[in-house]
Protein backbone atom coordinates (compact mmCIF):
# COMPACT_ATOMS: atom_id res chain seq x y z
CA UNK A 1 0.00 0.00 0.00
CA UNK A 2 2.67 2.15 0.96
CA UNK A 3 4.52 1.72 -2.24
CA UNK A 4 1.49 2.28 -4.48
CA UNK A 5 0.92 5.15 -2.68
CA UNK A 6 4.73 6.75 -3.00
CA UNK A 7 4.72 5.65 -6.73
CA UNK A 8 1.39 7.63 -7.24
CA UNK A 9 3.10 10.74 -5.70
CA UNK A 10 6.22 10.46 -7.40
CA UNK A 11 4.70 9.93 -10.96
CA UNK A 12 2.05 13.39 -10.40
CA UNK A 13 5.94 15.07 -9.51
CA UNK A 14 7.40 13.91 -12.81
CA UNK A 15 4.65 14.53 -14.66
CA UNK A 16 4.36 18.53 -13.32
CA UNK A 17 8.26 19.11 -13.56
CA UNK A 18 9.18 20.67 -16.67
CA UNK A 19 12.15 18.88 -18.25
CA UNK A 20 15.29 20.43 -18.95
CA UNK A 21 17.62 19.37 -22.18
CA UNK A 22 20.18 17.88 -19.77
CA UNK A 23 21.31 13.75 -19.88
CA UNK A 24 21.60 12.15 -16.40
CA UNK A 25 23.57 9.02 -15.76
CA UNK A 26 21.46 7.27 -12.76
CA UNK A 27 23.31 5.04 -10.54
CA UNK A 28 20.78 2.14 -9.38
CA UNK A 29 20.58 1.83 -5.53
CA UNK A 30 23.26 -0.72 -4.44
CA UNK A 31 25.40 -0.66 -7.24
CA UNK A 32 28.11 1.37 -8.77
CA UNK A 33 28.37 2.88 -12.27
CA UNK A 34 29.16 0.32 -15.13
CA UNK A 35 31.94 1.64 -17.44
CA UNK A 36 29.74 1.53 -20.18
CA UNK A 37 28.19 4.77 -18.28
CA UNK A 38 31.63 5.87 -17.45
CA UNK A 39 32.81 5.94 -20.98
CA UNK A 40 29.64 7.73 -22.30
CA UNK A 41 30.09 10.13 -19.98
CA UNK A 42 33.43 10.54 -20.74
CA UNK A 43 32.45 11.34 -24.01
CA UNK A 44 29.17 13.54 -23.65
CA UNK A 45 30.04 15.70 -20.63
CA UNK A 46 31.51 18.62 -23.04
CA UNK A 47 28.65 17.91 -25.72
CA UNK A 48 25.55 18.01 -23.20
CA UNK A 49 24.34 19.06 -20.09
CA UNK A 50 24.98 16.12 -17.64
CA UNK A 51 24.45 15.46 -14.21
CA UNK A 52 25.07 11.98 -11.86
CA UNK A 53 22.60 11.29 -9.79
CA UNK A 54 23.29 8.16 -7.03
CA UNK A 55 20.51 6.02 -6.31
CA UNK A 56 22.97 5.17 -3.00
CA UNK A 57 21.94 8.64 -1.58
CA UNK A 58 18.45 8.06 -1.59
CA UNK A 59 17.34 7.03 1.89
CA UNK A 60 14.36 7.17 4.23
CA UNK A 61 16.39 8.57 6.57
CA UNK A 62 17.35 11.59 4.67
CA UNK A 63 14.28 12.86 3.01
CA UNK A 64 15.59 16.08 1.51
CA UNK A 65 18.92 14.62 0.26
CA UNK A 66 16.41 11.88 -1.14
CA UNK A 67 13.75 14.46 -2.96
CA UNK A 68 16.87 15.90 -4.16
CA UNK A 69 18.11 12.92 -6.42
CA UNK A 70 14.21 12.56 -7.50
CA UNK A 71 14.21 16.32 -8.54
CA UNK A 72 17.13 15.59 -10.66
CA UNK A 73 16.12 12.55 -12.24
CA UNK A 74 12.60 14.16 -13.42
CA UNK A 75 13.60 17.21 -14.73
CA UNK A 76 15.89 15.67 -16.68
CA UNK A 77 14.77 14.66 -20.92
CA UNK A 78 17.37 11.76 -20.95
CA UNK A 79 18.12 8.93 -18.32
CA UNK A 80 21.34 6.84 -19.14
CA UNK A 81 21.06 3.84 -16.40
CA UNK A 82 22.75 0.71 -16.24
CA UNK A 83 20.42 -1.45 -13.75
CA UNK A 84 16.52 -0.15 -13.02
CA UNK A 85 15.28 2.91 -13.59
CA UNK A 86 13.19 4.49 -10.29
CA UNK A 87 9.92 4.54 -9.70
CA UNK A 88 7.43 7.13 -10.48
CA UNK A 89 8.73 7.98 -14.08
CA UNK A 90 6.02 8.85 -17.09
CA UNK A 91 6.23 7.29 -20.04
CA UNK A 92 7.06 9.38 -22.75
CA UNK A 93 8.32 12.37 -20.61
CA UNK A 94 11.81 11.21 -20.91
CA UNK A 95 14.48 9.11 -23.05
CA UNK A 96 15.54 6.43 -21.18
CA UNK A 97 18.59 4.38 -22.27
CA UNK A 98 19.90 0.86 -20.53
CA UNK A 99 23.20 0.36 -20.75
CA UNK A 100 23.12 -3.14 -18.82
CA UNK A 101 26.12 -4.33 -17.36
CA UNK A 102 26.97 -7.28 -19.57
CA UNK A 103 26.04 -9.96 -21.58
CA UNK A 104 22.56 -11.70 -20.78
CA UNK A 105 24.10 -15.41 -20.05
CA UNK A 106 22.59 -17.05 -16.76
CA UNK A 107 18.76 -15.87 -16.18
CA UNK A 108 17.73 -12.59 -15.89
CA UNK A 109 14.99 -10.02 -15.32
CA UNK A 110 11.98 -11.31 -17.06
CA UNK A 111 13.11 -15.13 -17.05
CA UNK A 112 13.02 -14.70 -12.86
CA UNK A 113 9.59 -13.77 -12.91
CA UNK A 114 9.56 -15.46 -9.24
CA UNK A 115 12.14 -13.04 -7.54
CA UNK A 116 10.22 -9.78 -9.48
CA UNK A 117 6.99 -8.68 -9.05
CA UNK A 118 5.22 -8.32 -12.35
CA UNK A 119 4.11 -4.42 -11.38
CA UNK A 120 8.27 -3.77 -11.58
CA UNK A 121 9.16 -5.45 -14.82
CA UNK A 122 6.01 -4.37 -16.25
CA UNK A 123 7.30 -0.64 -15.04
CA UNK A 124 11.17 -0.89 -16.27
CA UNK A 125 9.74 -2.55 -19.57
CA UNK A 126 7.17 0.06 -20.48
CA UNK A 127 9.41 3.32 -19.45
CA UNK A 128 12.81 2.06 -21.28
CA UNK A 129 13.20 3.30 -24.61
CA UNK A 130 16.73 1.59 -25.61
CA UNK A 131 18.69 -0.75 -24.62
CA UNK A 132 21.52 -1.44 -25.82
CA UNK A 133 23.55 -5.28 -27.03
CA UNK A 134 27.05 -6.09 -28.04
CA UNK A 135 25.35 -8.06 -31.55
CA UNK A 136 22.52 -9.03 -32.85
CA UNK A 137 22.72 -12.24 -31.18
CA UNK A 138 22.90 -10.27 -27.74
CA UNK A 139 19.63 -8.53 -28.88
CA UNK A 140 17.57 -11.26 -28.81
CA UNK A 141 18.78 -12.80 -25.67
CA UNK A 142 17.51 -9.16 -24.25
CA UNK A 143 14.68 -9.31 -25.76
CA UNK A 144 13.87 -12.23 -23.68
CA UNK A 145 15.11 -10.71 -20.45
CA UNK A 146 13.95 -7.22 -20.83
CA UNK A 147 10.35 -7.99 -22.55
CA UNK A 148 10.92 -4.74 -24.60
CA UNK A 149 10.07 -4.48 -28.85
CA UNK A 150 12.50 -4.64 -31.83
CA UNK A 151 12.40 -0.91 -32.03
CA UNK A 152 13.78 -0.32 -28.57
CA UNK A 153 17.38 -2.68 -28.93
CA UNK A 154 20.50 -1.75 -30.55
CA UNK A 155 22.96 -4.07 -31.20
CA UNK A 156 25.82 -1.77 -31.61
CA UNK A 157 28.77 -3.31 -29.67
CA UNK A 158 28.91 -1.94 -25.82
CA UNK A 159 30.71 1.11 -25.00
CA UNK A 160 33.11 0.35 -22.44
CA UNK A 161 34.77 -2.25 -24.85
CA UNK A 162 36.47 1.15 -25.85
CA UNK A 163 38.36 0.94 -22.33
CA UNK A 164 40.12 -2.11 -23.09
CA UNK A 165 41.36 -1.70 -26.72
CA UNK A 166 42.28 1.93 -26.87
CA UNK A 167 45.79 2.71 -27.24
CA UNK A 168 47.13 4.78 -24.16
CA UNK A 169 46.79 8.34 -24.63
CA UNK A 170 42.93 7.65 -25.32
CA UNK A 171 42.75 6.21 -22.22
CA UNK A 172 44.30 8.99 -20.22
CA UNK A 173 41.60 11.13 -21.88
CA UNK A 174 39.05 8.70 -20.41
CA UNK A 175 39.88 7.24 -17.36
CA UNK A 176 38.10 9.03 -14.79
CA UNK A 177 39.21 7.64 -12.17
CA UNK A 178 43.08 7.13 -13.15
CA UNK A 179 42.36 3.09 -12.23
CA UNK A 180 45.63 2.98 -15.17
CA UNK A 181 48.21 4.16 -13.00
CA UNK A 182 46.75 2.08 -9.99
CA UNK A 183 46.75 -1.23 -11.89
CA UNK A 184 50.04 -0.60 -13.47
CA UNK A 185 51.33 -0.27 -9.70
CA UNK A 186 49.82 -3.24 -8.36
CA UNK A 187 51.39 -5.36 -11.09
CA UNK A 188 55.38 -4.25 -11.15
CA UNK A 189 57.53 -6.74 -10.39
CA UNK A 190 55.35 -9.94 -11.71
CA UNK A 191 56.04 -12.24 -14.63
CA UNK A 192 52.20 -12.89 -15.34
CA UNK A 193 49.01 -11.67 -13.95
CA UNK A 194 45.92 -13.53 -13.59
CA UNK A 195 42.44 -12.45 -12.76
CA UNK A 196 39.89 -14.53 -11.11
CA UNK A 197 36.40 -13.02 -11.31
CA UNK A 198 33.51 -15.21 -9.85
CA UNK A 199 29.91 -13.71 -9.92
CA UNK A 200 27.60 -14.29 -6.89
CA UNK A 201 25.09 -16.82 -5.67
CA UNK A 202 21.49 -16.74 -4.27
CA UNK A 203 20.30 -13.37 -5.42
CA UNK A 204 21.80 -9.69 -4.89
CA UNK A 205 20.28 -9.65 -1.10
CA UNK A 206 22.56 -12.58 -0.01
CA UNK A 207 26.43 -11.94 0.65
CA UNK A 208 29.05 -14.60 -0.32
CA UNK A 209 32.25 -15.64 -1.05
CA UNK A 210 32.19 -17.81 -4.20
CA UNK A 211 35.86 -18.43 -3.91
CA UNK A 212 35.28 -20.41 -0.67
CA UNK A 213 38.75 -22.62 -1.13
CA UNK A 214 39.99 -25.38 1.21
CA UNK A 215 43.56 -25.28 3.21
CA UNK A 216 45.00 -27.84 0.52
CA UNK A 217 43.44 -25.38 -2.41
CA UNK A 218 45.02 -21.80 -0.82
CA UNK A 219 48.41 -24.11 -0.68
CA UNK A 220 48.39 -25.23 -4.02
CA UNK A 221 47.51 -21.87 -5.36
CA UNK A 222 50.33 -20.17 -3.35
CA UNK A 223 52.79 -23.09 -4.64
CA UNK A 224 51.73 -22.21 -7.97
CA UNK A 225 51.61 -18.34 -8.37
CA UNK A 226 55.45 -18.16 -6.12
CA UNK A 227 56.90 -20.57 -8.63
CA UNK A 228 55.88 -18.56 -11.88
CA UNK A 229 55.65 -15.00 -10.27
CA UNK A 230 52.37 -14.36 -10.93
CA UNK A 231 50.36 -11.99 -9.43
CA UNK A 232 46.63 -13.26 -9.01
CA UNK A 233 44.16 -9.97 -8.79
CA UNK A 234 40.69 -11.16 -7.57
CA UNK A 235 37.69 -9.07 -8.66
CA UNK A 236 34.37 -9.91 -6.29
CA UNK A 237 30.63 -8.89 -7.69
CA UNK A 238 29.70 -6.29 -5.69
CA UNK A 239 27.25 -8.74 -4.37
CA UNK A 240 30.13 -10.88 -2.92
CA UNK A 241 32.50 -10.84 -0.57
CA UNK A 242 35.34 -12.42 1.03
CA UNK A 243 34.96 -14.94 4.33
CA UNK A 244 38.84 -15.01 5.06
CA UNK A 245 40.45 -12.37 6.23
CA UNK A 246 43.88 -13.97 5.72
CA UNK A 247 43.55 -14.95 2.52
CA UNK A 248 44.24 -11.31 0.78
CA UNK A 249 47.25 -11.91 3.02
CA UNK A 250 49.59 -13.42 0.38
CA UNK A 251 51.95 -10.87 -1.79
CA UNK A 252 50.70 -12.52 -4.40
CA UNK A 253 47.06 -11.81 -4.27
CA UNK A 254 45.82 -8.85 -4.46
CA UNK A 255 42.04 -8.13 -4.26
CA UNK A 256 40.90 -5.57 -7.10
CA UNK A 257 37.72 -5.23 -6.09
CA UNK A 258 37.43 -1.46 -5.09
CA UNK A 259 39.00 -0.79 -8.81
CA UNK A 260 36.14 0.98 -10.42
CA UNK A 261 36.49 0.18 -14.28
CA UNK A 262 36.99 -3.41 -14.76
CA UNK A 263 37.57 -3.32 -18.39
CA UNK A 264 40.79 -0.72 -17.85
CA UNK A 265 41.84 -4.43 -15.18
CA UNK A 266 41.31 -6.61 -18.40
CA UNK A 267 43.83 -5.23 -20.44
CA UNK A 268 46.58 -5.77 -18.04
CA UNK A 269 45.57 -8.99 -17.18
CA UNK A 270 47.24 -12.42 -18.93
CA UNK A 271 44.62 -14.68 -18.39
CA UNK A 272 41.29 -15.47 -16.91
CA UNK A 273 39.24 -17.30 -14.49
CA UNK A 274 35.76 -16.77 -13.84
CA UNK A 275 32.25 -18.98 -13.84
CA UNK A 276 28.90 -17.28 -14.53
CA UNK A 277 29.63 -13.98 -14.41
CA UNK A 278 29.78 -12.41 -18.39
CA UNK A 279 33.05 -10.64 -18.11
CA UNK A 280 34.96 -13.24 -20.25
CA UNK A 281 32.83 -11.61 -23.13
CA UNK A 282 34.87 -8.41 -22.65
CA UNK A 283 37.55 -10.64 -22.56
CA UNK A 284 37.34 -12.14 -25.86
CA UNK A 285 38.58 -9.09 -27.33
CA UNK A 286 42.26 -9.54 -25.93
CA UNK A 287 42.37 -13.42 -27.23
CA UNK A 288 43.81 -14.84 -24.15
CA UNK A 289 42.80 -17.61 -22.41
CA UNK A 290 40.14 -17.59 -20.35
CA UNK A 291 39.47 -20.66 -17.80
CA UNK A 292 35.85 -21.44 -16.29
CA UNK A 293 35.91 -23.06 -12.50
CA UNK A 294 32.42 -23.95 -11.55
CA UNK A 295 32.04 -26.14 -8.61
CA UNK A 296 28.92 -25.61 -8.29
CA UNK A 297 27.26 -25.84 -11.67
CA UNK A 298 24.84 -28.26 -11.19
CA UNK A 299 23.09 -26.02 -8.23
CA UNK A 300 23.48 -22.67 -10.01
CA UNK A 301 21.79 -24.48 -13.16
CA UNK A 302 18.49 -25.60 -10.82
CA UNK A 303 18.92 -22.11 -8.40
CA UNK A 304 19.28 -19.93 -10.99
CA UNK A 305 19.62 -21.12 -14.65
CA UNK A 306 21.14 -20.14 -18.05
CA UNK A 307 19.48 -18.67 -21.25
CA UNK A 308 21.04 -20.80 -23.19
CA UNK A 309 23.09 -24.28 -22.57
CA UNK A 310 26.15 -23.12 -20.62
CA UNK A 311 28.80 -25.46 -21.42
CA UNK A 312 28.46 -25.13 -24.98
CA UNK A 313 27.97 -21.63 -24.91
CA UNK A 314 31.56 -20.83 -23.52
CA UNK A 315 35.09 -20.65 -25.11
CA UNK A 316 36.73 -23.35 -22.99
CA UNK A 317 35.84 -26.24 -20.90
CA UNK A 318 34.29 -26.41 -17.14
CA UNK A 319 36.33 -27.16 -14.17
CA UNK A 320 34.94 -27.90 -11.05
CA UNK A 321 38.04 -28.92 -9.32
CA UNK A 322 39.97 -25.91 -8.38
CA UNK A 323 43.15 -27.84 -8.17
CA UNK A 324 42.66 -28.88 -11.63
CA UNK A 325 41.87 -25.62 -13.03
CA UNK A 326 45.43 -24.04 -12.42
CA UNK A 327 47.02 -27.43 -13.21
CA UNK A 328 45.08 -26.64 -16.74
CA UNK A 329 45.80 -23.42 -16.92
CA UNK A 330 49.52 -23.79 -16.86
CA UNK A 331 49.76 -25.84 -19.31
CA UNK A 332 47.86 -24.12 -21.76
CA UNK A 333 48.73 -23.97 -24.60
CA UNK A 334 46.52 -23.51 -27.83
CA UNK A 335 45.94 -20.29 -28.98
CA UNK A 336 42.73 -18.58 -27.88
CA UNK A 337 42.02 -19.26 -32.38
CA UNK A 338 39.92 -22.58 -31.68
CA UNK A 339 36.64 -22.83 -34.01
CA UNK A 340 34.06 -22.01 -31.01
CA UNK A 341 36.55 -19.43 -29.62
CA UNK A 342 36.14 -17.49 -33.34
CA UNK A 343 32.55 -18.82 -32.95
CA UNK A 344 31.82 -16.46 -30.05
CA UNK A 345 33.85 -13.87 -31.04
CA UNK A 346 31.94 -13.16 -33.75
CA UNK A 347 28.90 -14.02 -32.22
CA UNK A 348 29.50 -10.76 -29.79
CA UNK A 349 32.30 -8.69 -31.54
CA UNK A 350 32.27 -9.00 -35.11
CA UNK A 351 31.99 -5.87 -37.55
CA UNK A 352 31.66 -4.01 -33.94
CA UNK A 353 32.95 -0.38 -33.53
CA UNK A 354 32.41 0.84 -30.16
CA UNK A 355 33.46 4.40 -30.82
CA UNK A 356 30.13 4.03 -33.50
CA UNK A 357 28.10 3.04 -30.74
CA UNK A 358 29.07 5.83 -28.65
CA UNK A 359 28.23 8.06 -32.01
CA UNK A 360 25.00 6.13 -32.48
CA UNK A 361 23.46 6.57 -28.79
CA UNK A 362 25.03 10.43 -29.57
CA UNK A 363 22.57 10.70 -32.24
CA UNK A 364 19.46 9.18 -30.17
CA UNK A 365 20.35 11.53 -28.18
CA UNK A 366 20.23 14.37 -30.01
CA UNK A 367 16.74 13.29 -31.77
CA UNK A 368 15.28 13.10 -28.15
CA UNK A 369 16.97 15.77 -26.57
Amino acid sequence: MYKSFLRKVLNLFDVCLPKKSRVCFFITARTCWDPNQQILYTKYKDRFEVIVVDGNHVSSSKPLRSLKCFYNIYRSKVIIFDHSLPMGLTKGNHYCINVWHGSPIKNIRCLLKERFSKDFLDYQSNVTDLILSNSDFDSVQMQKCFNVSDDKLLASGLPRNIYTTCNETELKKIDLYDDNTQIRNIIQGFEKTLLWAPTYRGDSHQFNDPLNLTKEEISYLHQYLISQNILLLVRYHKFSSCSDDSFFKHPHIVDVSSIKNQNILLRYTDSLITDYSSIWVDYLLKRKPIVFYCPDLDDYKENHGFINDFEISIPSKVHNNFIETLSYLSSYTELNDSKQYNKLYNRYHFNNDANLAVAEIEHRIMTNY
